[in-house]
């Protein structure tokens, strides 16, 4: 393989082991506010499926302090190795 061509698979190989611990976290639609606003659910797999499931709420007066708590929970939890998650994690960033 030419060098620059190894190079190049290194560097996409970096980049995909950083960008996959980001992605770790789905986003669903799991309602509407009573504004009509959407309710957006972020869920991040424990080490396994028989894990027990942890859900936060935030949020309850529009995106507030709580909220941003929620969203910083879920980052801290979702940079965490999977077979390091102790349980799924479900949380509601913005309930209202």
């Amino acid at each position: 393989m030419p060098k620059a061509a190894s190079k190049a698979a290194a560097l996409a190989a970096a980049l995909i082991s950083i960008a996959l611990p980001l992605a770790a976290a789905e986003t669903f639609d799991i309602g509407l506010a009573t504004g009509g606003t959407r309710i957006d659910a972020l869920a991040v797999s424990g080490r396994s499926a028989k894990a027990p499931t942890v859900l936060l709420v935030g949020g309850l007066n529009g995106d507030d302090a709580t909220a941003a708590a929620v969203r910083a929970a879920v980052t801290s939890y979702e940079r965490l190795r999977a077979r390091d998650r102790a349980f799924n994690l479900l949380a509601v960033p913005v309930a209202n």
